[in-house]
């Protein structure tokens, strides 16, 4: 049975201590906030496969193609299909207009309305809303310990500003809630990671594509299905998650496989990439950072490393453009700390810097201002 409206809201800071992640209530935009690329005084929407998009500042073509890229490899994650096309507003006023339904900062909203599903988000957590989206146009509404879990699990990749999952150690005497959809977003990320780990596959897809799964079902409705799909009492569960479960669970890469390279001392590493907000399928954005500044991104590029070493890059392209390095969250193989080695590392375009990495996966990112337009190319050598 499908259920109308559906609700999912991001806090803006995600951790365990939060409201409960799901609140009922939101405002329609139906307008355009900055005409840029893709967007026209005609129709503010740029179409795409899967997608509808409106931009703050525009859309570019790498943007359309990291929507349609994401709901396909999310419903494949759940062996879903892609639904009805999904509304897409991105940027900081559009969720700004959701605020004054909530009594705490939120980060993002994906809702489900007559079946029709809408995202509101900013660029850092997209991908974390189109789990919900994608989910809610399959007809599945379920509690936000399942739902706001599963989106944790599966969130991260590209563009996502902590890199995917979060961050919560268990305190002790921690408990499931009595009701699951009251749930916070450190107790449903870590429970849903624990039972992905714990269950066969297809029992955990069965638990999570319960149709019958549903935040409007009531409570004991609902601990009754998760007692059946895990064979587990509330108690058990309970029991179990709190001594077994990890405090980070993420299935999702930082970058994609053909976008991480390893190093090899004295060969050089080549790196291509084209800057176009109207052209280029890898040109992310453009949105506002958190000092306001407008930019685009390119696709992530990951250099995981074993043990510190030295790195010699030269980074050509336009200028003004900036090459960043960062690392990703939990990704360090020794606790270190912030020194030179784990500090972020920038490169003009144009010039060659020398950096030490640390024992940690790197992501790599180009930013440009997003009307930037030309060809970049980036060589690494690691150093003895």
């Amino acid at each position: 049975m499908k259920t109308d409206p559906a609700f999912s809201v991001s806090p803006a800071h995600p951790t365990g201590r939060i409201a409960p992640a799901v609140r009922h209530g939101v405002y329609w935009i139906t307008f355009c906030g900055v005409l840029g690329a893709g967007c026209s005084e005609d129709s503010p929407w740029v179409e795409t496969r899967h997608a509808r998009i409106q931009g703050e500042h525009g859309v570019c073509a790498g943007l359309e193609t990291y929507v349609d890229e994401r709901i396909e490899v999310t419903a494949d994650w759940f062996e879903l299909e892609p639904g009805p096309k999904i509304d897409i507003y991105l940027g900081q006023s559009y969720v700004d207009e959701q605020q004054e339904n909530y009594d705490y900062p939120i980060g993002g909203i994906a809702s489900r309305r007559n079946g029709d599903v809408t995202v509101y988000a900013r660029g850092y957590n997209l991908g974390h809303e189109l789990v919900h989206a994608v989910r809610f146009s399959n007809g599945l509404v379920l509690p936000s310990l399942i739902d706001e879990g599963v989106a944790k699990l599966y969130d991260g990749g590209e563009f996502n500003g902590n890199g995917g999952g979060i961050s919560y150690r268990i305190p002790e005497g921690a408990t499931l809630p009595d009701d699951p959809h009251t749930a916070t977003v450190g107790v449903a990320a870590t429970f849903t990671g624990w039972l992905h780990e714990t269950l066969p596959h297809e029992d955990f897809l069965r638990l999570v594509n319960d149709p019958d799964l549903n935040r409007e079902y009531g409570a004991a409705s609902n601990w009754e299905r998760i007692e059946g799909a895990t064979g587990m009492g509330k108690e058990v569960l309970e029991e179990r998650w709190a001594s077994e479960a990890q405090h980070y669970y993420s299935e999702v890469p930082r970058c994609r496989p053909e976008r991480t390279h390893q190093l090899e001392v004295g060969e050089p590493l080549q790196i291509e990439d084209t800057v176009s907000c109207t052209d280029s399928p890898t040109t992310f954005g453009p949105y506002a950072l958190l000092d306001d500044v407008v930019t685009t991104e390119q696709r992530l590029h990951c250099f995981p490393f074993d043990v510190p070493t030295s790195v010699r890059i030269t980074a050509s392209g336009p200028p003004g453009s900036e090459l960043v390095f960062y690392r990703a969250d939990s990704s360090c193989l020794t606790s270190t700390p912030r020194t030179e080695e784990t500090d972020v590392k920038r490169i003009e375009l144009g010039t060659t810097a020398e950096f030490v990495f640390g024992d940690c996966t790197w992501v790599g990112r180009v930013r440009s201002e997003p009307d930037t337009v030309g060809e970049v190319s980036i060589t690494m050598v690691a150093i003895e």
